[in-house]
């Protein structure tokens, strides 16, 4: 049986696989401010673009939303087109 080669993620589509989860499970609830974008790349070991380009892609998905002046905050706990 042949069985589908395995696409590795890009790094950002990692880390926000990461945060997605950590929303999901509730580590990270409705309300939450994320840490800055430095301090997240620092404490994650990645690029400051990887984190910038996984948080837009978690914004697109409708779980974040950044406020100018105040940080990045979790708005939903599961994405929208999801049950």
């Amino acid at each position: 049986m042949d069985e589908e080669p395995v696409i590795p993620l890009y790094a950002y589509e990692r880390l926000a696989a990461d945060l997605e989860a950590e929303i999901a499970s509730g580590r990270l609830p409705v309300g939450a401010r994320l840490e800055g974008e430095r301090e997240m790349a620092d404490m994650r070991g990645v690029s400051l673009n990887t984190v910038r380009s996984a948080l837009k892609l978690l914004r697109e998905r409708g779980l974040v939303a950044m406020k100018p002046g105040a940080g990045t905050f979790v708005i939903r706990s599961r994405r929208p087109d999801t049950p």
